[in-house]
Parts: structure tokens; C-alpha cells; sequence
């Protein structure tokens, strides 16, 4: 409401409309806050002058204070930096298309960055452009989930209308919430608003703080609000531009977090407020930054990314040459090449056409993939009632190459490695068959230290020789009596075994097998060689030993 009695004080006061008032007036110092020109605006000097030919005189004065190269400078009020969005999106059919400043200086510099001057702010520690973590990359593409992308479009599309100062806030709000439910198992991952003091709509925030330098960061960002061309109070549910940017941010965070990464560096995730209306959000985040003096890796926009229309071309989308550090746009190159099979040119958008530009424009490094090659781009859907999920067929297919392009772009950004999520139990380092009760495995420590072929397991004899008459020398060096059997008939026991057996005489029971086995190999008093159990085998040789032992005696 502010605003439009602050319009209506505008042209009443050129006399374009009646100055009948039929509430209070508006105070004085809101007045000269609308119409005092104290805004300093940069914008391609060729759309300035396209504006300048095409409105009747007195329309809006874009003359400017300033040029350098192929950027003019100029002076606005409020009301005239919201006539430039109007007419930006209106007659140049452009998303941005200008800069706001907080000097001339400022201004000169954001020109110089566009004119392909870019120089990194001189405190800026060299960052490493080195793609050196594919274990957690691979660990990560196959978590990133399209249903969970086509959901979070879906959301922001039903909010009908997400203009900065309508609706933009309640879809901020939403927002957060989702992101604190990513936090929520985390310590050091946090959400919030951040406010800006030119539009009601807060950024959102995302922080994953780095384990090894948290006081150097990743963004990694896209734009929440936006516009229609014919009137603020259209439909513009932007379901491409950008809650497709939103929602794949949103879908690595997620993938992120459920695969527990932990990033050297800190990384932060952004929804920009009011960045169809002059980059208001991301222009007051940068600004603040490179005030402070931080050291920020990478700065990667994600805005349109789920309408492919360079497809009959073979490509899959374009990286931005505007506002790009060459060195990142090339990191970006090798991290498509190495993680995705995908096909990306490169292309201009034109002057500040998102929110990267905020962020080069203070001297950080940053980069836009794109949807499409530009000069694919039909802008005819954007910025209408028309921009909805329907028109990529109810999928989040193409959306889901620049999840993949993002994701690897954070962890080999950010570097880092994965860490065990909530409540899943590292496995034990040994295996369960390596490491058995006993220290010493049961064959490498052998009864004593000569070869078990030179000491029988009995040791009481070689060969028969060894042995008293009447005994033989069994396989187990032990010495057996061999002499005749005295038992009655029909006993079952075998020539020369004296277990009593079925001997009713035997108070023992004789087949026992529950006392311990002595030594010798014995077991209930029934010699047996090693390994046989008084099988059958052991019965033969022990009657040849007797057949042999009588010949001898004979």
C-alpha cells in the first residue's frame, strides 16, 4: 500500500492523474524518499538507449551520469528503479537487466567486471580448481531424487504469485521451514531469514559449516521470487524462473546431508529475495561480504533449469559468459566432463541477468549454468501465468543434469568426505572370521618344535622292533599288546582289543564316550589311529600288525 500511494504522489505530481486525495496524505519524508534521485544504476547502454528511443519524452530520464565501454551509469529515484524493472521486462524482455549501487565507484567498478575486466577482490586466497574427490561425488548422484525436485516446484508454483513484496515473503517462510527439517539432526548445519532492507522479502539460508576452515565458503544459489510483465498482481508462478533453481538446491542439500557429508569448507545455500526487480537480495548478501572481507571460493547460480530448449542441437545447456570468472567456468567445464555426460556451449545473457552478478560484480568468483544455449531462449513464457510445471510435462528430467552438475560442484568445491549419517553404527573394523577367540591360529603352534613326521603323536615307538614281544607299533607311536584274545564266545570285540565291550564283567560300560580321550589317541581304552575312530580301516591294520607280529615269533 506503501508503494502505491507513494505511485499515486509520483504522477499527481507531474500531473498525470487528479490530486483529489481521499485518504491521508502520505508524510513528506516518504515523498522525498520516492522521488529524490539518490539510487545510482548501471545498465548496458545499448538497452538504455533501445528505452530512451522508445518512450515519449519525460517518461523516464535515463540520461546518463557515467559510461565505461558498453555500460552506462545513471541516477533514479524508487519509483523510477521500479518503472526500470517494468520496462526491462516489458520492451527489452530481459530478467534483471540493471544494477543497483551504493556509489559511482561502485558502479564504475560492476562495469569494468562486465567488460570483461573481472579481477578478484586482492585478499581472495587462490582457491583449488582440482577435481580430486570422486568417492564421495559417486556416493552422492545416485541419493538426488527428481520426485523430490517436481515436489518442491510444484509448492512454490501453487503460491500463484511470489512478487517480493506480495507473496515472496510467505514462500521465504516455507522455505526455511523446509530447510531447518534438513538441519535438524545436525549441529552444524543451520536455517534462517536474512533480511534486506530494500524489499519486505528475506533471503534464505542454508549453512553446512566446514570441519577444517569454516571462515571459507561455497554458495551455491537461486532466486525464490517472481514477476509478471503486464502487472505485479498477475499469476507468476515461475515454475522454471526459478523454483526449478530452488527446488534442485533444496534436492542437494538433501542428498548431502542424508549421505553425511562433512565439508572442509563451509558451504551456503541460498533462495535470493526480489531478484527480478534489480538483484535486491543477492546485491545486499555480496555487498555484505566483500565488506567484511570474506574468503569465498565460488559463487554458482542456478536460475531456469528444467525447460531445455537447445536439445535439437545436441546440447544440454550453456555456461554464462557474463559475470563468470573464467578459471571457475572452466572448473564447472571439467566437473561436466568428469561426472556427467552431458554437452554445455557457451552464452551471454546480457547485463546483470541474475543474481551472479551481485556477487562478481564485488569481486568474487562466480558462475551460472544455464538451461539452454541464449540463443535458444524463448522468453515468451517467462514472467506470465504461463510459466508452470505442465510445460515440462509435469518432470523435473532436465533439472536433474544440473542436480548432478551442483552436487559435484559443492563437494569438489568444498572438498570434505562423507561422515556416517544419525544412526547408522560404523561396522566393526575386523571382520568376524578375522579375528577368532584364540590369538594364535590352531595350526601355526604345533605341540613342540620338531616336525610332526619326526616325533609321533605317542612317542613311545618307530617300528614294531621298538616294541615288547606280543605288541605292535601303531601309527600313533604307541606301543599295543597284540596277544590272542581270551574272550568268551560270541563276543563282538575284534582279536587284541580288550575293551570289555558288552563284558558284563566290565564295570565301566567300555563304548563310553563321554570321558575325555587319554593320551595316545585313546578313547575308553580302544587304541585307534589318528584320524580313524576305530573305523574299520583301523580293525585291518591292526590284524595284519598281529598276523605280521606271530610269523615273527615263530
Amino acid at each position: 500500500m506503501r508503494h502505491l500511494r507513494s505511485i499515486a504522489l509520483f504522477f499527481c505530481l507531474f500531473g498525470a492523474t487528479s490530486c483529489v486525495s481521499e485518504g491521508p496524505a502520505p508524510a513528506v519524508e516518504a515523498v522525498s524518499a520516492a522521488v529524490a534521485r539518490t539510487n545510482i544504476v548501471s545498465l548496458d547502454a545499448d538497452d538504455a538507449a533501445a528505452l530512451r528511443a522508445d518512450l515519449s519524452p519525460g517518461a523516464l530520464d535515463l540520461t546518463p551520469i557515467a559510461r565505461d565501454g558498453r555500460v552506462e551509469i545513471v541516477r533514479l529515484s524508487d519509483l523510477e528503479v521500479a518503472q526500470l524493472s517494468d520496462l526491462m521486462h516489458e520492451r527489452i524482455n530481459r530478467c534483471g537487466g540493471f544494477l543497483l549501487h551504493d556509489s559511482l565507484a561502485d558502479a564504475v567498478d560492476a562495469a569494468r567486471v562486465f567488460n570483461g575486466e573481472f579481477e578478484r577482490s586482492a585478499h581472495l586466497l587462490a582457491a583449488d580448481y582440482t577435481i580430486d574427490r570422486p568417492d564421495v561425488v559417486q556416493a552422492v548422484l545416485p541419493e538426488l531424487d527428481e520426485g523430490n525436485v517436481v515436489g518442491t516446484i510444484s509448492v512454490l508454483e501453487a503460491y500463484g504469485n511470489r512478487y517480493h513484496n506480495l507473496k515472496g515473503p510467505e514462500a521465504a517462510d516455507w522455505l526455511l521451514g523446509e530447510w531447518q527439517q534438513l538441519a535438524a539432526d545436525r549441529d552444524d548445519v543451520s536455517a534462517r531469514l536474512v533480511s534486506n532492507s530494500r524489499t519486505p522479502m528475506p533471503n534464505v539460508e542454508l549453512t553446512i559449516t566446514g570441519a577444517v576452515d569454516p571462515g571459507t565458503r561455497v554458495i551455491i544459489g537461486g532466486h525464490l521470487d517472481t514477476k509478471n510483465t503486464v502487472t505485479t498482481n498477475e499469476d507468476s508462478p515461475g515454475a522454471d524462473d526459478d523454483a526449478s533453481g530452488i527446488a534442485v538446491i533444496t534436492e542437494i542439500a538433501r542428498a548431502l546431508l542424508a549421505k553425511g557429508y562433512k565439508p572442509d569448507y563451509t558451504v551456503t545455500f541460498y533462495g535470493y529475495a526480489a531478484e527480478e526487480v534489480g538483484l535486491y537480495g543477492s546485491g545486499e548478501l555480496a555487498s555484505a561480504a566483500a565488506r567484511r572481507g570474506e574468503q569465498i571460493l565460488g559463487v554458482m547460480q542456478l536460475d531456469m533449469v528444467n525447460f531445455p530448449e537447445s536439445g535439437s542441437r545436441g546440447l544440454d545447456g550453456s555456461i554464462l559468459s557474463d559475470f563468470a570468472d573464467p578459471d571457475l567456468a572452466d572448473f564447472v567445464r571439467d566437473i561436466i566432463a568428469t561426472y556427467t555426460p552431458y554437452r554445455f556451449s557457451t552464452s551471454s545473457c546480457g547485463y546483470g541477468c541474475s543474481d551472479h552478478a551481485s556477487w562478481a560484480r564485488n569481486g568474487f568468483p562466480a558462475v551460472m549454468p544455464f538451461e539452454s544455449d541464449f540463443r535458444d531462449f524463448q522468453r515468451s513464457r517467462i514472467h506470465t501465468a504461463n510459466d508452470t510445471l505442465e510445460l515440462s510435462n509435469g518432470r523435473a528430467t532436465h533439472a536433474m543434469k544440473f542436480a548432478e552438475i551442483g552436487a559435484a560442484y559443492v563437494v569438489e568445491l568444498a572438498k570434505g568426505s562423507l561422515a556416517t549419517p544419525p544412526g547408522d553404527d560404523p561396522p566393526d573394523d575386523d571382520p568376524p572370521d578375522d579375528d577368532p577367540p584364540d590369538d594364535d591360529p590352531p595350526d601355526d603352534d604345533p605341540p613342540d618344535d620338531d616336525p610332526p613326521d619326526d616325533d609321533p603323536p605317542g612317542g613311545e615307538c618307530r617300528t614294531n622292533d621298538d616294541c615288547p614281544p606280543g605288541n605292535v607299533c601303531t601309527r600313533d607311536g604307541t606301543c599295543v599288546d597284540q596277544t590272542p584274545d581270551d574272550d568268551p564266545p560270541g563276543d563282538d570285540n575284534p582279536p587284541g582289543d580288550d575293551n570289555p565291550g558288552d563284558d558284563p564283567a566290565d564295570p565301566t560300560g567300555g563304548d563310553s564316550d563321554d570321558g575325555p580321550a587319554t593320551p595316545g589317541g585313546e578313547s575308553g581304552g580302544c587304541a585307534t589311529a589318528p584320524g580313524t575312530s576305530g573305523s574299520p580301516i583301523a580293525w585291518l591294520i591292526g590284524a595284519l600288525a598281529l598276523l605280521f607280529a606271530r610269523r615273527r615269533q615263530r
